[in-house]
């Protein structure tokens, strides 16, 4: 079977299996009931990496055969003291903890799709001197803490 994925980040969750089958304690109360919302334990870290290189679950539910580090080889370089994301609808959510974790303002992007409101990306920095990203945009973080964007292909789904 041929991986037609994009080479894009993805999140998976690494830990030991009982924590990732939720048998850990940290999922139950003193009475051994179910704590509700408690969805990650502290022993299980949230991870990128690329999609396209990494071998995925044989199964629904399974886990990852062999994972590479986001970001791979095959993606441009970043240039010196730069860090660059693409930004896609899956890697959303790590892009504007990691950004917020510097400092820096973020709030979605919202335009009308198809007849309603939709995120289509993610606005870095506070007016004036903002940026926008739309998804398949390459964001740029510099040295400076500036940040640039450099535009992906014309449509990203995944």
């Amino acid at each position: 079977m041929t991986n037609t994925t994009t080479h894009q980040p993805t999140t998976v969750y690494a830990g030991p299996v009982d924590c990732i089958e939720r048998e850990c304690e940290e999922f139950w109360d003193d009475e051994g009931e179910d704590r509700p919302g408690v969805n990650l334990c502290s022993h299980i870290a949230a991870e990128q990496i690329c999609a396209a290189c990494s071998e995925p679950p044989k199964e629904e539910g399974g886990y990852w055969q062999r994972t590479v580090a986001w970001p791979c080889k095959h993606v441009a370089p970043e240039p010196e003291g730069c860090h660059a994301w693409q930004l896609t609808p899956s890697s959303h959510s790590f892009i504007d903890n990691t950004i917020d974790k510097l400092g820096v303002f973020t709030k979605d992007y919202w335009q009308e799709v198809d007849g309603k409101l939709a995120v289509v990306g993610l606005r870095i920095g506070q007016r004036p001197g903002h940026v926008i990203a739309f998804y398949g945009d390459w964001i740029i973080r510099h040295p400076d803490g500036g940040f640039t964007i450099h535009k992906g292909p014309a449509e990203v789904t995944a």
